[in-house]
């Protein structure tokens, strides 16, 4: 019997569809169940998974007979999966010949571990390799620590234990505009540990979307209100308890594209990030000592950052001041400065 159920929902994927499914038929572990939900799609995606289906056994269709999206539809998935472990695939992304191999073998020898995934390699929409690897984290405590303030998983690499899902009642909530994966992980990550492995299993697709400027706008506003929520529901489950102001910067700052906007800010995002430090300790959370790694780097990361955006809007005086305020950055990450 199958103990792995490979799980895609399609939307309007016909362009890349048959690649995608090719990519998983010819998985070196061949003994799958690949469970493939439609969302209502108006393109020629049925009709290609039509005429899969009568090619390989392993193939089990479901329709959606209306675009009810994608949260709705990976929730089905999750209620239709029978067998032990699920792994999540896309409709326009390549999945490794190995993954599933590697991946099951990696779960078998470490029963510790809830789900494992690895690097994702971006493609453009012809499939040429472009530059973007993700995501940049491979040891489960230091994945947990860092996903409080952003996501280091690959959703399209991942397979997970189903019994951590099916025990906890974990969904994927409505509305949450192609971050559903991460608000996911997160709850996933109160019930154990998920690794990364130091290989790319996954080739993301880079497809443009064709928004308009305001629609775009729109939308990104959305989603930095929805990852401002998965920052909330995060704090509250470890315990954080942050000054308004803390909590603000630490929203600006790891949303989408967020950055501090001048020294002032830089300031506020330090001192947040120590308290957060703080209070892992004071806490006593399970992987304090990675989340004080963390926030270390992640304010090194920031001051990088700003330094970069910053260099042609500053005066001689400003630079001076950034660059003395990454020096101690530096100096404090190499442990030469007392916190």
């Amino acid at each position: 019997m199958s103990e792995v159920t490979v799980f895609m929902p399609v939307y309007n994927a016909g362009k890349y569809l048959r690649e995608a499914i090719d990519s998983i038929l010819e998985q070196t572990y061949k003994d799958f169940k690949f469970l493939i939900i439609d969302d209502g799609s108006v393109d020629n995606s049925r009709k290609i998974l039509e005429e899969y289906k009568d090619k390989d056994g392993r193939i089990r269709l479901e329709f959606n007979d209306v675009n009810k999206g994608v949260s709705y539809t990976r929730n089905r998935g999750l209620e239709l999966c029978d067998t032990d472990l699920i792994a999540f695939m896309d409709a326009d992304d390549i999945a490794v010949p190995e993954r599933l191999e590697t991946e099951v073998k990696y779960l078998k020898n470490n029963p510790g571990i809830i789900g494992v995934g690895g690097y994702a390699q971006d493609i453009d929409e012809d499939g040429k390799l472009l530059n973007g690897l993700y995501p940049r984290y491979l040891n489960p405590s230091y994945i947990k620590a860092n996903m409080i303030l952003e996501n280091c998983i690959a959703n399209g690499s991942v397979i997970m234990r189903m019994d951590v899902i099916r025990n906890n009642n974990i969904h994927y909530l409505d509305n949450h505009y192609g971050i559903e994966d991460y608000r996911f992980y997160c709850e996933c990550l109160q019930y154990g540990m998920i690794a990364n492995i130091n290989m790319v299993m996954q080739k993301y697709r880079i497809v443009s979307s064709g928004l308009t400027v305001s629609n775009s706008s729109e939308k990104k506003a959305k989603r930095d209100e929805i990852i401002d929520s998965i920052h909330e529901y995060n704090f509250a489950q470890y315990g954080f308890n942050f000054s308004k102001k803390e909590k603000d910067i630490i929203k600006k700052v790891f949303r989408e594209d967020g950055r501090t906007e001048n020294k002032e800010e830089l300031d506020d995002l330090y001192f947040a990030l120590q308290s957060m430090a703080n209070q892992a300790d004071e806490l006593d959370i399970d992987i304090s000592k990675e989340i004080k790694i963390m926030c270390r780097k992640q304010f090194g990361n920031q001051v990088s950052k700003a330094f970069f955006l910053w260099e042609n809007l500053l005066n001689y005086n400003q630079k001076n001041e950034i660059k003395e305020t990454a020096g101690l950055v530096k100096r404090k990450l190499n442990g030469s400065v007392p916190e």
